[in-house]
């Protein structure tokens, strides 16, 4: 009754006015509602004394609506029986169901049930079509509910799967489970007592068994909940067996076998799992029977994918558009399948229609299959007459049906304009396996064919090679079908090819097919016929091809294949030799060894001999099995030797006698397989092998687990290795001891046949649990951590809400908590506590050390309440750092957080720093404190990874297990190895600091630790190098060379402030910044407002406090921050920051603050003109740049003209796109996309391989993609990396240069050291030795060998930019230092040479003294070597050797500086500034010099060296003077190219030779503007070129071979130059000869097919090569002065995939020689051709020509006239007169001279015209400079010059001369 409700607690009661028959209390309901996820039903309970009892969990019951949804529906009903269909369970709280529709496209389809859907897993689609969705869900959850009642403290449901034991009685119904105690004593109301306990599953509750926890209580009926593992129902299998992987969805049920269980190897208590690698599918069953160990067996099934199914509907097609008809609901349907019906009633192209001609959808030939169903669909039928005018479909689904045949479609019904058809065919039916297994029935053997049977990608292949013109091959299978072949039948178990025009094709395509198992013919023969082949015809008979295939057990290890015997009568025949004909067979001896005839693999049980026998107790007797049994031996790998048990015991007596059977079971190691262990001795997967007196022997098979002693060691044995002596085997022990390192194995001694080993390593060592002592121990690095000094010590930390108090190893002091039994762990809010007890175990886990409590207070009724602290590494929370609260879990678990120094490996430390010598040295910015140096690799062996760091041991990383004291470290593979432990530091040899690392892991020798040698040589450019391995000597003393500008002497004049240290590179140190007067500084931006600041100083005359920086504006002055010396240096940008300054007058609290950066260097993207530029650094911040405001920290900047935004800062490194193998580089920013506001810019670099010597290459801006900044960058660095060497060459792949050091050949000393470089010493005692210690005159030593040429290795060291050349066979020398003395007496017997005899590792030695037998001294022998590092120095042409350093008197290592291994230098040729781009690459030749005459012939060319022209110009000199005496000077070298742009382009080259006399080396400025002259010992040339100039040439058309000039108006008619024409005088340096067919119009001669069409064709003389170096259609016609033509092509760039080949024309006015010829001037480095062209057709270009004669006729006059005067005059006289003609002609005019062709017989030869000009001179006034224009000439005077050049001419006489000449061509 509603109005008689009253609700207690969570309790509600409902009476009524009814009275209990037999009762006097009314009849009444009572609901206990409780805590759940959704909406619920109420469940009926029990019954008793008319109160019904019912529980009802709802989201409803539970605080703080945590459960509640946005929506939610009841989710029940009951069926026409009254019975209860329940789908709650099945309501997702958190996300969704994913459908499974079987298709990979990229939309999901997520539903919930009874409830809104959030997101997120397996009903099936069934239907999907015109927005209608059918899913179909098949779940136990859709069937009634049962309730179930059990009095025998069971519950089981064959339905349900239901297997529940509880002890009392028990109530069931579908997930909720209760137990009722009924009958109690009566209470005060009149009810009898009742207990209901409500148990609900929990797998993780407290042992299992949980506890009950009291929840309420109403009318004397107490109620208890219950969590607990027993209450947890097992699923139902099938449902379980499912698992998916993103859209992957596995079904496994399928697999599930039912058979009579006999060994219980594990029970299926958990879904299938994917794997981590190789997405394989891993099921896990546990809790089987037990196995020992008080553990129980589980079994792990690894299913792999194999497909196996393939389906050809092609048989179903009709050909030529017929059809299958059928007839539904007075329609006709006409279907084909994968191809269109042809009838005159369907539509064109329709593969299905309805006869009205409607389409039901276009044919094609796209079949799905899912789950056994394969599909067909077609659409874009015909249109319904409905609004929408929606396109009709057919949906054909196709089943298997073996009996069907090909079938027959079946219309099912039409769906939403989608009409289904179903048809059942044989076609649709997947390959099925044939039986492979087969018993003889006599003899009871059996044979297993399935391991004949192929792989899934593979079939056998047999070859018939009777009839070699026509040969046959045979793809065969056993046990199923061929893997499918083309053409082959898909049921054929044989299958013939044939060869036509070796093109492979089906010959039969079913030679048989399986149709019975294999057939026993004998003992080990059996026969497999596959009958029912293809149609054959044999003697006018129709047969079927047969195939019979003769199988012969053959036991070897080799694999063989069937071999084919003969072909007849319709039948092939086959014999197939393998080890699947054998019979599995038992083997029975009369030893006590037995060999399995599979493996061939001996088990020896020999070992289990005991005198006393074994005995095993059961059924009240003592078996003793010196009597008669039946022993069955099992593997057991723990088991060592073994042990017996009882199995089954029989008796039964007979008549004649008693029969009694006992069956017993042996466990033992020694009948398990051996493990698989790769051994390169022996054959076979043996656990030890060695080699003694030369023979490889087997020491023992691995077939036991580790056993553990009482000393707590560990011990490996390996039994049953080779014979030894007459009745034993040989075998290993191995003792493993717990130590500090990871150690390697040291033999022992020999027990009888047993090796003994010992092993002391830090992998034996157990990890620790706290007792009393607060240790652990790190088993990786050995180290065990101390936090005793934490004990006895309570720390109070402050959450949100609560203070905790906690305390380590120990319970709190304090009483805070009250709490038996200790308490650790205690959270307190006024006077509430929760606690958790001290049982605490401080132990590993990865590299977190964790302190745990748990068995706290009991949390949300469930759990318990546990503390997790977690130590961490922290160098500076000194000594114990503070704990801090982190955040407590849904589970109660509070997680705190403590960083320690505690917690740290100790790092070992020494001095960094040396004094000697008057000099000071410090490497402590080489000691990293976070990660390691890793030494550049070598390209011999890239497997082999060393570390090292500088003075303290290496920095412990994740996954390595590197020693944590080693400071140097060797991985090879997964094999660390310490190199050596600090000692001492760094001391000072030869010049050289050296560091020596020492007692790393021991010497493969035995007797000596591993060491490392560290040299470090200084080098100032070096600032972030990497050390480079450059010897090793047996194994064991490792020797570095390091080139840093650590390692340089330190500048005693620093000071202490004003610095700041790099700790990866050096010392900044900005002091010299510091000025007397102020800097000043004007804002570009209001010119009226000026900075004065100083650098780490005072600011004088300032008008503002002395240490400020001084803003004034108007008449106001305001300090813009206090002057400081604290510099930083922060995400690698070098700051100065001024703060403290005037306030604010915008916001008073604030002050000015001043922030200088201080600019190194930057890079810049080459970018057209008139576009943005493009700044950006690698892995590093910008550097700041001048008059740039990139943002503090960005590492890519775009700089356009409204202001630049940060396109790229932070950034993860470099990437490999696995696809096209590039690295790359992306950049995030915070500047928001105009393009897409929800993103912001990024930039990406990727990275090019483009091999050359030009080692950093150049970024290139590709475009904006979106919201990408996309940049390419070509580079040698990412090419990979190998080397070549050929004699005394060295190819690097990378640089792809040779390196040949042919011509360092010849002999050298080095001190006592004698060395020729891909020779011999001569010297005899050497040996023919390639280096060699050559003693002096009055020693008595010999000379030494330190290597022979023979024995000579080369790598290329890119780190270094150096050849390393090592040399090993040298003399013997011992490892230890000590000096062989030879002969020397051994077991009395002289030796002349090192010796194996009495080594027991197989090396060889020598005695150090005379008689070994007497003085017992000795030493490893080693072989002398040597090392010498080859350093590019460009001055020092051949240099010579310098010793750096000998190690033990076994090494020698040289470093040789010279020119031979300088690759040829390629600088860059472009030049970007104030947003315009130079690119000079086209003045860059690669064929001859740029030159001209002045006293001599001047050879240049631009960022390269010179080619050609000259001989005897040296290699790598870009500029070179060649005077008239023969004399060949250097004038500039390639390698120091520095390029500037301050309005004019200045390209400058120093370092050449000393041609002035005065100790100055000669620099060469060349000037790309109008104007030169002449500094001191310094060569200016000026050279006036379009590609300096920022405008760039107007480009005109042409019509019909006409151009207009826009400037003048007038017309140039190039009619006359269409004809073709050729051009020579391209001799190449290596001997090519080239010429040029050149036609304007296009190339028509025919007899050169490859140029047709081209206007300009390179043709090589001396080889087939034809290339189109222009192309006509994309000519184009440029005026500048003169007439440009440049014509581009498509024949790519040589090197340079992304670069096309174009060329370039320049016109020249000469009337005199008519249309004239096309003149050849070079190649350049872009890879564009120069031609010059002198003819009359330009001359209309100029219309002033006369008046320019006369100006330059002038000139001529004025400077005969100064040279008349200079001879007439005395010394002054002359000076007077030349300055005051001089400054007349400043203030006049600007004048120019002509040039003319001379010849140049003296030339070596060259029949060629050059040019001959003046040297100018032109010293200019900053005045003159800046009124220049960029086309003016400069003024100049003349010296004396060839007056053949100088000849008078008239006016008329305009032949040879040019204006346009005179500014074109370069001068000095």
């Amino acid at each position: 009754d509603l109005s008689l409700q009253k609700l207690s607690g969570t309790v509600l009661d409902y009476n009524t006015t009814n009275t209990c028959p037999g009762g006097t209390n009314p009849v009444q309901t009572s609901i206990d509602f409780q805590c759940g996820k959704t909406m619920g039903t109420p469940e009926f309970v029990a019954l008793s004394e008319c109160v019904h009892y019912f529980e009802w969990k709802t989201y409803a019951a539970c605080k703080k609506d945590k459960f509640k949804p946005h929506k939610e529906v009841p989710c029940y009903v009951f069926d026409s029986d009254g019975k209860k269909h329940d789908l709650n369970p099945l309501i997702q709280v958190e996300d969704g169901y994913l459908v499974d529709d079987g298709n990979d496209d990229d939309l999901d389809f997520y539903i919930n049930i009874c409830r809104s859907l959030f997101q997120g897993s397996v009903p099936k689609m069934v239907a999907e079509s015109n927005c209608r969705y059918e899913v179909e869900w098949v779940t136990e959850y859709a069937c009634h509910r049962d309730y179930l009642e059990s009095h025998t403290c069971k519950l089981t449901s064959e339905q349900h799967d239901i297997s529940i034991d509880l002890s009392p009685l028990t109530h069931y119904s579908d997930g909720d489970l209760s137990l009722i105690y009924p009958g109690g004593d009566k209470c005060s109301s009149g009810f009898q007592r009742m207990t209901i306990i409500n148990f609900q599953c929990n797998k993780t509750a407290n042992n299992g068994h949980g506890s009950p926890v009291f929840a309420g209580e109403t009318d004397c009926t107490y109620y208890f909940n219950w969590d607990t593992a027993f209450a947890c129902v097992k699923e139902k299998e099938d449902l379980l067996c499912q698992v998916r992987d993103g859209r992957k969805h596995y079904d496994l049920s399928r697999l599930t076998r039912y058979p009579n269980k006999t060994i219980n190897l594990g029970s299926f208590l958990s879904p299938p799992r994917i794997t981590k690698q190789g997405s394989d599918i891993r099921l896990m069953y546990t809790e089987g029977a037990p196995c020992g160990n008080r553990k129980t067996t589980q079994t792990i099934l690894t299913l792999k994918c194999k497909p196996g199914f393939s389906f050809d509907l092609s048989p179903l097609t009709k050909p030529n558009g017929g059809y299958y008809n059928m007839t539904s609901g007075g329609y006709d349907y006409y279907i084909n399948i994968c191809g269109p019906v042809k009838a005159a009633a369907c539509p064109e192209k329709a593969g299905a229609c309805q006869v009205e001609q409607w389409s039901l959808g276009e044919a094609n030939s796209l079949l799905s299959y899912y789950d056994g169903l394969i599909q067909l669909t077609y659409s874009k039928g015909s249109q319904y007459n409905n609004a929408n005018h929606t396109l009709r479909s057919t949906l054909i689904s196709f089943l298997c049906d073996p009996e069907a045949g090909a079938g027959s479609p079946e219309f099912q019904v039409e769906d939403n304009f989608t009409y289904n058809f179903r048809w059942y065919t044989s076609y649709a039916c997947p390959q099925r396996p044939h039986e492979c297994l087969v018993t003889d029935p006599i003899t009871l053997d059996q044979y297993d064919l399935s391991l004949s049977r192929s792989t899934s990608a593979n079939n056998w292949v047999a070859m018939d090679m009777t009839d070699v013109s026509s040969q046959r091959k045979y793809y065969i299978n056993v046990c199923r079908p061929v893997v499918p072949v083309p053409g082959c039948d898909q049921d054929a178990s044989v299958c013939q090819m044939k060869y036509i025009t070796e093109k492979e094709v089906v010959s039969v395509s079913s030679m048989g097919k399986s149709k019975r198992g294999p057939i026993i013919e004998a003992r080990d023969r059996l026969l497999l016929e596959f009958t029912d082949g293809s149609v054959c015809m044999s003697e006018g008979q129709k047969l079927s091809y047969t195939t019979l295939i003769h199988l012969v057990c053959h036991r070897g290890a080799i694999v063989k294949s069937p071999q084919f015997e003969l072909n007849q009568n319709c039948t092939a025949i086959f014999i197939w030799e393998t080890k699947a004909a054998c019979a599995i067979q038992t083997v029975e001896n009369n030893t006590c060894a037995i060999v399995d005839p599979d493996s061939n693999f001996k088990y020896n049980l020999q070992l289990l001999a005991s005198k006393d026998g074994y005995r095993t107790t059961a059924n009240g007797k003592d078996f003793l099995t010196r009597d008669t049994f039946i022993v069955n031996f099992v593997c057991d790998p723990n088991s060592h030797p073994g042990s017996i048990t009882h199995v089954h015991e029989e008796m039964s007596s007979l008549a004649s006698h008693v029969v009694h059977n006992v069956l017993l079971e042996f466990s033992t190691a020694l009948a398990c397989v051996p493990a698989a262990v790769d051994c390169t001795i022996a054959v076979g997967p043996l656990g030890a092998c060695g080699v003694i007196s030369g023979k490889g022997l087997n020491l023992g098979y691995m077939q036991s687990s580790p056993q553990v002693a009482e000393d707590g060691s560990i011990s490996i044995v390996y039994q049953n290795g080779d014979k030894c002596g007459s009745s034993s085997t040989y075998s290993t022990r191995i003792i493993l001891q717990c130590d500090d390192s990871p150690g390697s194995p040291v033999f022992d001694s020999l027990d009888g046949c047993e090796y003994i080993f010992r092993w002391r390593t830090s992998e034996a060592c157990p990890i620790r649990k706290v007792q009393d002592n607060c240790r652990v121990r790190d088993s990786k690095s050995g180290y065990e951590f101390d936090f005793s000094s934490l004990k006895d010590r309570d720390f109070a930390v402050t959450g949100d809400k609560y203070i905790y108090h906690l305390s380590v190893c120990s319970p709190l002091q304090k009483n805070v908590c009250s709490a038996k039994g200790g308490v650790s762990s205690c959270q307190v809010a006024g006077k509430t506590q929760k606690v958790a007890l001290s049982n605490q175990k401080l132990s590993f886990v990865g590299d977190q050390i964790l302190l745990n409590y748990t068995s706290g207070d009991v949390c949300h009724k469930i759990y318990n309440r546990s503390t997790v602290i977690s130590f961490s590494c922290n160098p500076d929370k000194h000594p114990q750092g503070v704990p801090e609260f982190m955040k407590e879990t849904p589970d109660c678990t509070y997680l705190f957080s403590w960083p320690t120094a505690l917690a740290c490996i100790p790092v070992k430390t020494t001095s960094c720093s040396y004094d000697g010598q008057g000099h000071s040295y410090d490497l402590s910015p080489l000691a990293l404190d976070s990660q390691n140096w890793e030494v550049d690799v070598s390209t011999q062996d890239p497997r082999k990874i060393f570390y090292i760091n500088v003075c303290r041991s290496l920095v412990q990383q994740g996954s390595w297990k590197c020693p944590s004291s080693a400071a140097s470290c060797l991985k090879e593979g997964g094999d660390y190895v310490s190199l050596g432990q600090l000692t001492s530091g760094p001391q000072l040899d030869r010049g050289i600091l050296k560091l020596q690392y020492t007692g790393g892991h021991r010497c493969p020798d035995g007797s000596n630790n591993r060491s490392s040698i560290i040299r470090l040589q200084c080098d100032k450019d070096k600032v972030d190098s990497r050390p480079i391995l450059i010897s090793v000597i047996e194994d064991c003393v490792y020797t570095f060379l390091w080139s840093t500008a650590a390692a340089c002497p330190l500048n005693t004049s620093q000071h202490i402030d004003c610095r700041v240290t790099n700790p990866a590179t050096h010392l900044f140190d900005l002091n010299p910044l510091k000025k007397s007067e102020d800097y000043v500084v004007y804002d570009h931006n209001q010119p009226q407002r000026m900075f004065r600041l100083n650098i780490c100083g005072e600011v004088t005359n300032s008008g503002c406090s002395p240490r400020t920086v001084c803003i004034k504006g108007g008449n106001t002055a305001v300090s813009g921050g206090e002057a400081s010396t604290r510099l930083s240096y922060r995400d690698h940008v070098l700051e100065l920051t001024y703060e403290g300054g005037s306030p604010c007058s915008a916001n008073p609290s604030l002050k000015h603050k001043t922030i200088i950066n201080f600019i190194c260097r930057d890079d810049e993207v080459d970018q057209n003109d008139n576009s943005p530029d493009f700044y950006l650094n690698l892995c590093e911040p910008l550097n700041p740049i001048p008059d740039v405001a990139c943002p503090p920290g960005a590492a890519v900047c775009l700089d356009p003209d409204n202001g630049p935004p940060d396109i790229g800062r932070s950034t993860s490194g470099p990437q490999m796109n696995n696809i096209t193998g590039e690295v790359f580089i992306t950049y995030q920013s915070s500047t928001r996309c105009a393009a897409d506001p929800h993103q912001n810019y990024s930039s990406t670099i990727v990275f090019t391989c483009q091999k050359g010597v030009e080692l950093q290459g150049s970024p290139q801006m590709l475009r904006l993609q979106g919201c990408v900044y996309l940049f390419e960058w070509a580079t040698p660095i990412v090419c990979p990396d190998a080397t070549q060497t050929s004699g005394c060459q060295l190819k690097d792949s990378q640089l792809d240069f040779t390196f040949d050091l042919k011509s360092l050949s010849g002999e050298v000393q080095s001190g006592t050291y004698h060395i020729n470089v891909c020779g011999s010493v001569a010297e005899k005692s050497c040996k023919q030795s390639t280096v060699c210690l050559v003693p002096g005159s009055g020693s008595t030593m010999p000379a030494s060998s330190f290597g022979i040429s023979k024995a000579m290795t080369m790598d290329f060291k890119h780190e270094n930019q150096a050849v390393l050349m090592h040399y090993g066979g040298g003399d013997p020398c011992t490892t230890n230092n000590e000096t062989c003395v030879f002969p020397f007496t051994y077991m009395n017997k002289s030796y002349s040479e090192c010796t194996k005899d009495g080594s027991t590792d197989g090396k060889k030695w020598c005695a150090t003294t005379s008689n070994y037998d007497k003085d017992r001294k000795f030493g490893q022998c080693s072989e002398r070597q040597s090392s010498i590092l080859f350093t590019c120095e460009h001055f020092a042409g051949h240099g010579t050797p310098e010793l750096l350093s000998e190690t033990n008197g076994c090494l020698a290592t040289f470093e040789w500086k010279t020119s031979a291994v300088c690759p040829p230098t390629k600088m860059e040729c472009k030049l970007v500034s104030q947003h315009h781009t130079f690119d000079l690459r086209s003045m860059s030749s690669r064929t001859k010099p740029w030159k001209f005459t002045s006293q001599g012939y001047y050879y240049f060319n631009l960022c390269q060296g010179i080619h050609g022209g000259l001989t005897s110009c040296p290699t790598g000199a870009t500029v070179c003077r060649h005077s008239k005496s023969g004399q060949t000077e250097t004038l500039g070298w390639a390698y120091t190219q520095k390029m500037g742009y301050t309005g004019k382009i200045s390209v400058n080259y120093s370092d050449g030779d000393d041609v002035c006399g005065n100790g100055l080396k000669a620099k060469t400025v060349i000037q790309l503007s109008c104007g030169s002259t002449v500094g001191h010992c310094e060569f200016v040339i000026g050279w006036e070129t379009r590609l300096a100039c920022a405008v760039k040439q107007q480009e005109v058309h042409i019509e019909n071979g006409m151009i207009k000039v826009p400037d003048t108006g007038t017309s140039l008619n190039l009619g006359e130059l269409y004809s073709a024409h050729q051009a020579s005088g391209d001799i190449r340096t290596n001997g090519d000869r080239y010429i040029y067919h050149i036609q304007l119009s296009g190339i028509t001669n025919n007899s050169l097919p490859k140029c047709l069409g081209a206007n300009i064709c390179q043709v090589k003389l001396n080889a087939d090569y034809r290339r189109k170096i222009g192309s006509s259609d994309k000519a184009k016609y440029y005026i500048k002065g003169n007439l440009d033509v440049l014509v581009p092509s498509d024949s790519k760039c040589h090197g340079e995939e992304n670069r096309t080949v174009y060329s370039t024309i320049t016109f020249y006015c000469n009337p005199s020689v008519g249309v004239g010829i096309p003149e050849f001037l070079r190649e350049t480095d872009d890879c564009q051709y120069l031609f010059v062209w002198h003819t009359e057709a330009v001359c209309g270009l100029s219309s002033r020509r006369s008046q320019t004669m006369g100006i330059m006729l002038t000139l001529l006059l004025v400077v005969l006239v100064i040279c008349l005067l200079g001879y007439l005059l005395h010394k002054r006289e002359r000076e007077l007169v030349m300055q005051k003609v001089a400054g007349c002609c400043k203030r006049g005019n600007q004048v120019s001279y002509k040039y003319s062709k001379v010849n140049t017989d003296e030339e070596g030869g060259e029949e060629e015209m050059e040019w001959l000009m003046e040297e100018l001179e032109a010293p200019l006034s900053s005045s003159s400079h800046r009124g220049r224009s960029n086309h003016s000439n400069g003024h100049i005077r003349t010296k004396p010059v060839n007056t053949d050049g100088l000849r008078s001419f008239s006016l008329d006489e305009q032949d040879d001369d040019s204006e346009d000449e005179v500014l074109s061509v370069p001068g000095v």
